[in-house]
């Protein structure tokens, strides 16, 4: 078992939020760039450090600790979220539209999140969890999955608990080869991140170059989004294994490798931090950025001092009182009377009798064809039988299975019901939102929950259109490919063509072809996601184009952002109007088109042309809120339903949700892994 004294817990705990700040302020002048640098030093020592969301939501999970007291869940964690993390950017809003939705985690960090949810989102935000329990890195690991599930799932995932663990064992071990072994062995052998570390650290043995690591690593693991988390902790234990022990070079490291420099040199310099402790750390470092915390965040809901000695004198409360518990891993002696009462405060909160819990088994959302299923589980936390009667409550377009049901609760265990959830016959408007609101009754009191389902889009894709290979693209040759002059040159045998400038429907007046026109074949596909993967519907191999159509109506005219991706080209028409209209090869990033657009009260056409030359066939569209920002810095838009495209006629109906059987590696596993949890 772990012995620290306090003032030697709280130095490697200061060190740490030291350390975090140093990092993330040096690197963030360079963060996204992909090429290496050559930093030696702070941009400017007028303002060193600089708000970074890499603290910022650690701070968040202070509060949580407050508010909810130290055996924290997920769904602590997302009303923190909720009440305090506005971010729209990238993973963070795909979550928070999950949030507002009403899906929960650990969904939330899985469903319509497949580009962003394997970013570093929440990698960057582990040193909580690490600090409060050294040398327990079960324990760190266990809070930093919780964590991790709100907005991303799979190696995300394992990359927050990796950390988590290393910086819990960073009180006890310095050596960071050993220190990556321990974090290693929280995640999956096979999984992509910890081919990624073994990689680097095979490099090592081997005495090669630091930079020449760095390439191969980005040529095996790298990912066009700079955030992308595998490459990025293979960088960061490149500057733990490159650094040796010292602490400026381990920083330094990692940030001139490039990439997401200020996530990687925020860990870095926070898992140094731990090792040395705040009084080892170089003063040239430490002097420029001072004692003040600078946040994006409003700090003075969060913190009782907006200082890093104020975080420092926090965290090591809950620390305190996680090590005042019998199975703790560490003990905290010589603690002030001060901090000893204030963590017996936290320790001593009450849990609620009773908790209800939603699980998913798949896909947290429902469409005008399929269902939903849901599981309530009732938790009973107390030592002794409870009898529960839930009663659920919904919009007037869904029907629920189960309005009421009686639940026995057996001491300490949990049970629940499954419930079907469907859209009521003769219904056209399908909301974004589909809230459901669950009350749990038991002896006199009342537990309440409220949760929600994606409503799935409808698009009616007509198609695949294509051509022979055109005659006038052969190429002319003096030798004939056959004895027979009569059959058709070899080009024309092995390829076919598909055009992007061609009509095969009239552009863009498609998008009022009647559903029961039996000359053009039509395909109903329900998206619960963004992503439409079309490739998943079109199985013939080949260069082709689809024709896509949907609706979905407003209350009140709204500008707006629509962000659309095509692998290989795609148009797009809101009511008639050319927004989009590009033919170029790009990897699936749902935002590699954008444009504004103006829609009306009442029903609006989305109309698409998307084409298809190489492997994949994918298309996916999202629409932004748009006050005069960037996109990018704007949330979701969610108020609107889908309005069903097809009234009349309704054939080859197919559904993009397509769920695998669980093994909780991938993005696909995560959503099938909550019909496991119970």
């Amino acid at each position: 078992m772990l012995e620290l004294s306090y003032s030697a817990y709280h130095d490697k705990v200061l060190g740490c939020w030291q350390g975090k700040c140093i990092g993330g302020s040096f690197g963030a002048p360079v963060e996204g760039a992909k090429s290496t640098n050559d930093l030696k030093f702070y941009a400017s020592l007028d303002k060193a450090q600089i708000a970074n969301d890499d603290l910022d939501i650690q701070l968040v999970w202070v509060h949580a600790f407050k508010e909810h007291g130290l055996d924290l869940t997920s769904h602590d964690l997302m009303q923190e979220w909720m009440s305090h993390v506005l971010f729209p950017w990238n993973e963070y809003g795909y979550a928070m539209k999950n949030f507002r939705t009403g899906i929960r985690p650990p969904l939330s960090g899985a469903f319509n999140n497949s580009y962003f949810g394997e970013s570093m989102g929440c990698p960057i935000r582990s040193e909580i969890w690490g600090l409060v329990a050294p040398g327990d890195p079960e324990l760190a690991a266990s809070y930093a999955e919780k964590d991790a599930v709100l907005d991303h799932y799979g190696n995300s995932v394992y990359a927050e608990k990796l950390l988590a663990a290393i910086e819990s064992m960073a009180f006890i071990e310095s050596d960071p080869k050993r220190l990556l072994e321990t974090g290693l062995s929280f995640i999956p052998a096979n999984s992509r991140l910890a081919q990624c570390i073994r990689f680097v650290i095979e490099c090592h043995e081997q005495s090669m170059p630091m930079l020449e690591t760095r390439t191969h690593m980005i040529n095996r693991f790298g990912h066009p989004d700079a955030t992308s988390a595998v490459q990025n902790l293979g960088i960061i234990a490149i500057g733990l294994l490159y650094g040796e022990g010292d602490f400026e070079r381990s920083m330094v490291s990692a940030v001139n490798c490039g990439y997401d420099s200020d996530c990687t040199g925020a860990t870095v310099g926070a898992i140094m931090g731990v090792i040395l402790g705040s009084h080892a750390l170089p003063e040239k470092w430490v002097t420029p950025i001072g004692d003040d915390i600078i946040s994006l965040l409003k700090i003075e809901e969060l913190l009782e001092e907006s200082t890093i000695q104020g975080l420092t004198n926090e965290t090591c409360r809950f620390g305190v009182a996680l090590s005042q518990r019998s199975d703790s891993a560490c003990i905290i002696h010589e603690v002030p009377a001060d901090v000893t009462e204030k963590a017996a405060a936290i320790a001593g909160r009450a849990v609620d009798d009773v908790s209800v819990q939603i699980e998913y088994p798949g896909s947290p959302s429902v469409s005008f064809s399929e269902p939903a299923k849901v599981f309530i589980k009732v938790v009973n936390n107390r030592e002794r039988t409870i009898d529960t009667r839930l009663h659920l409550t919904g919009p007037s377009h869904l029907d629920i299975s189960i309005d009421h049901a009686e639940v026995t609760l057996p001491p300490k265990e949990s049970a629940g019901v499954e419930v079907l959830v469907v859209v009521k016959d003769g219904v056209t408007d399908l909301p974004i939102a589909n809230k459901i609101r669950v009350t749990c009754s038991y002896e006199d009191k009342n537990c309440n929950e409220e949760f929600g389902l994606a409503g799935a889009s409808e698009w009616q894709v007509i198609g695949p259109f294509w051509d022979t290979f055109p005659v006038d693209m052969v190429k002319p040759c003096s030798i004939y490919p056959h004895e027979d002059p009569s059959l058709p040159p070899v080009e024309l045998m092995f390829m076919n063509h598909a055009g992007f400038d061609r009509e095969y429907l009239p552009e863009p007046g498609f998008s009022e072809i009647r559903c029961d026109d039996a000359t053009v074949e039509r395909v109903t596909v329900d998206a619960p996601e963004d992503k439409v993967p079309l490739d998943d519907i079109f199985t013939m191999a080949g260069p082709q184009v689809v024709y896509m159509i949907r609706k979905i109506r407003l209350e009140q005219p709204r500008r707006v952002w629509v962000l659309t991706s095509g692998t290989d080209g795609v148009k797009l028409w809101i009511n008639g109007k050319e927004l989009i209209n590009c033919h170029e090869h790009v990897c699936e990033n749902p935002s590699y088109h954008f444009a504004e657009a103006e829609l009306n009260a009442g029903v609006n056409t989305i109309a698409a042309k998307v084409i298809r030359c190489g492997s994949s066939f994918r298309f996916s569209l999202a629409i932004k809120e748009n006050d005069g920002k960037h996109w990018h810095q704007q949330q979701h838009f969610i108020d609107y339903s889908n309005v069903k495209v097809c009234v009349k006629r309704n054939l080859n109906r197919v559904s993009s949700n397509k769920v695998p059987h669980v093994n909780n590696s991938s993005r696909a596993d995560v959503l099938a892994s909550s019909s496991t949890q119970r």
